[in-house]
Order: structure tokens, then C-alpha cells, then sequence
């Protein structure tokens, strides 16, 4: 049986952590064995959620080395280097006490603290963030070709960006995030209501474009009068409080809901439109996706992997990034159409089942995992 261990800080659980649950959910069902490594920095949502699926983990001192001049990465970074001599004693015993034939990296700055336990026949890195171009990504990632088998991109944008800073595309293999699907099978039972409803879901960070959601909202709320915006998730709390001043400022407070952390069936059943108006490169939101499998058609930037995900007037619309007009003028157009949003709706769910199902990703992981123990040949890219 082989045996594949797989790092993941996880300090709390949003995009990547979810699909490294469904990535090692997938594999428990398989021949293959799995052990997590994460790190003692966690909220231990990722650690209960491993401890109910059955699968083995050891927490190590796992963090990063940060050259930003600010309190808290300048605090991580100082307990790092504390710890590094104890963190490479215990991942060198993790190493001997599992055996790996395969190890799966998900983080970059744990590449750096266990550089040296990288082994070209057995490491690889699954990359889930578009890496930006920059000499010393560049310096950093051509180093780290030499010492991994692998980089497994989310998306053929992180594809790109990882060539981009000299990784050669004969290392890269692109698997698409792939999510378990929960449209109820009888059917939708969608809940009464009187508005249509905008819905922006995830962490509520600068990055997101949330100031171009409400921004967006705003313009409206000024032509349709049943419109609301759902925000659903959490974040920074200054970041909150800018956009809570900002949707108060434009006399939106009793049109706009702030809902926390709902489960995916609860986030959907209720919105008509799904934003995603990403400010920069995103891999491949599971947001996007989710929402295609609810049968929601997302308005979103055309940046990083949403175009792989949304096809631009079939599934939904795309736009560019930062234009908070633009955004407004597309979620109108589905806003005012029902049929059309239905038709979008129904074409984004048959496209997702099809590119991004839980079974497809487990399966292209599963026969990549299995070729490098074999020591078979990789095909480069893919999809």
C-alpha cells in the first residue's frame, strides 16, 4: 500500500485547507495511506476535522520566516526560528515513523523551514495560489524545482504564474479543485422571499473586493427596488467596520444582511446572483464552483482561475477587476432576467459536474500519486 504523507499548516480552515479535508477524504477510499502533518499554530477546526474522518496527524511548530516589518509576522517568523531546531527533529522522526513514498506540500513558506528534507524523488508542492512575478519568487522557485518532483497547480493560471518565475512546464501538472456536490437530489427547496438578493461569500478581506461589492450595491439599489446584498463569512474586523461605515455612509444598512459562516446549502438556497469580484489573482475559488453546482450564476473578475471556471455569458459574466460599474451593469442584466439567470444557472451546474466534480479530482490525484511511487513518468500541464 502506498503511503503518502501530506503538510498543511492550517491555522484555521478556508480554501485550501477544505480541499486538503477532501483531497485526504478521497484518498481513505482508496488504496492509498494517508498521515497529515499541520502545525501547533491552528484554531483545531482542521485538526477535529481529521480526528472524524480517521485520518493520523502529528502537529509540529510549523510556521514561516517573514521579511515583512510588521508586529505580527515579525512575532511569527521570531517563534520560528526559536523552534526550528525542535520543528527539524520532529519532521525528520514523522519521516521515519511514516515512511512516506510520496509528501504533498501546501505552503510554500513550509518549503523554506523544511528545505532540507526535500527530496526530488518523493516531495511535491500543490500549489493553490497564483504566485506573483518577482525576482525573488523567481530565485526562490527555480531553487525549488531542483528539489521537488512536482508542482500540481490548481488552475492553468497558477500554472502559468509558476512559469512565469522560471519553473519549467515539464514539473507542472494542472488538477482542478474538485468539490462534493450538496444541490439537494430531489430538487431545490428554495426559501420564500420577495427580494432578489446579490451574494458575496468568503473571507471578508481587502483582496476579495467587497468595497467593489457594496460599491456595485449601490448603484443598485438606486434602479431596483427589491434588491438586497447578502454578505456571508468573516474577516478583518478593521476591514468590517470600513465597509460597514461605507454601506451606512450610502444609506444601505437596512438593504444589506451580514449573515457569519453559513453551511454551503444555507448560503445558496437564498441567493439569486453570487459575486466573486476578486482584486487580484485568485487559483481557483470554491466559491465560484460552489455556485455553479447551486445552480447560481456568478458575476466575477475575469482574474487568475475564474475564467477556467465561469465561461462569460453562458455560465455567468465576467468583468474586469476593480470596476465596481461594471460589476453593477453586469449583475443588473441577470437581476432584471429570470429566465436568463436560470438558463446561466442551469448550464454553470452541467459545466461544474463535469470539470470540477469530488470524484474526477480524487481520481487524477489518486493516478498521480500512484505514477510517482511507480516512478513513472509525469505528464507535464494537463487538465
Amino acid at each position: 500500500m502506498a503511503k503518502v504523507m501530506v503538510v498543511c499548516g492550517a491555522a484555521y480552515v478556508s480554501g485550501k485547507e477544505v480541499m486538503t479535508l477532501e483531497l485526504l477524504r478521497g484518498l481513505k477510499q482508496t488504496l492509498i495511506e494517508t498521515h497529515a502533518i499541520t502545525s501547533v499554530w491552528n484554531n483545531g477546526d482542521f485538526i477535529r476535522a481529521l480526528d472524524e474522518m480517521g485520518v493520523g496527524h502529528t502537529q509540529m511548530a510549523l510556521g514561516f520566516i517573514s521579511a515583512t516589518l510588521r508586529w505580527s509576522p515579525m512575532k511569527m517568523t521570531a517563534d520560528q526560528i526559536l523552534r526550528w531546531p525542535l520543528l527539524l527533529r520532529r519532521y525528520r522522526r514523522a519521516l521515519k515513523y511514516v515512511a512516506p513514498d510520496v509528501v504533498v506540500h501546501t505552503n510554500w513558506h513550509h518549503l523554506i523551514v523544511l528545505l532540507p528534507f526535500l527530496r526530488p524523488d518523493r516531495d511535491m508542492f500543490w500549489v493553490h495560489e497564483c504566485i506573483q512575478k518577482a525576482p525573488r519568487f523567481a530565485q526562490l522557485f527555480r531553487m525549488l524545482s531542483g528539489r521537488l518532483k512536482v508542482f500540481v497547480a490548481v488552475s492553468h493560471a497558477v500554472a502559468d504564474s509558476l512559469m512565469a518565475n522560471g519553473v519549467p512546464k515539464s514539473q507542472i501538472v494542472v488538477i482542478h479543485n474538485g468539490i462534493r456536490d450538496t444541490y439537494p437530489a430531489n430538487g431545490e427547496v428554495r426559501a420564500r422571499q420577495d427580494s432578489v438578493v446579490v451574494g458575496i461569500v468568503g473571507q471578508i478581506i481587502r483582496t476579495k473586493g467587497h468595497e467593489d461589492a457594496v460599491a456595485a450595491f449601490a448603484h443598485l439599489a438606486q434602479e431596483i427596488d427589491n434588491v438586497t446584498l447578502h454578505i456571508i463569512g468573516s474577516g478583518d474586523a478593521d476591514f468590517i467596520a470600513g465597509i460597514k461605515n461605507a454601506i451606512e455612509s450610502r444609506k444601505l444598512t437596512d438593504r444589506v444582511a451580514w449573515l457569519g459562516y453559513l453551511k454551503r446549502e444555507e448560503i445558496f438556497k437564498n441567493v439569486d446572483v453570487c459575486l466573486v469580484p476578486s482584486r487580484t489573482p485568485e487559483a481557483l475559488p470554491t466559491v465560484a464552483i460552489e455556485a455553479a453546482l447551486w445552480k447560481r450564476p456568478v458575476v466575477a473578475t475575469s482574474c487568475g482561475g475564474l475564467p477556467e471556471i465561469i465561461e462569460d455569458g453562458r455560465s455567468g459574466l465576467l468583468c474586469a477587476a476593480g470596476d465596481p460599474e461594471s460589476i453593477a451593469i453586469a449583475t443588473r442584466k441577470l437581476l432584471l432576467d429570470e429566465e436568463l439567470r436560470k438558463c446561466m444557472g442551469e448550464f454553470a451546474r452541467s459545466s461544474a459536474i463535469e470539470k470540477f466534480s469530488a470524484q474526477r479530482f480524487i481520481l487524477k490525484f489518486e493516478s498521480l500519486l500512484t505514477d510517482a511511487v511507480a516512478g513513472r513518468k509525469i505528464a507535464a500541464i494537463a487538465s
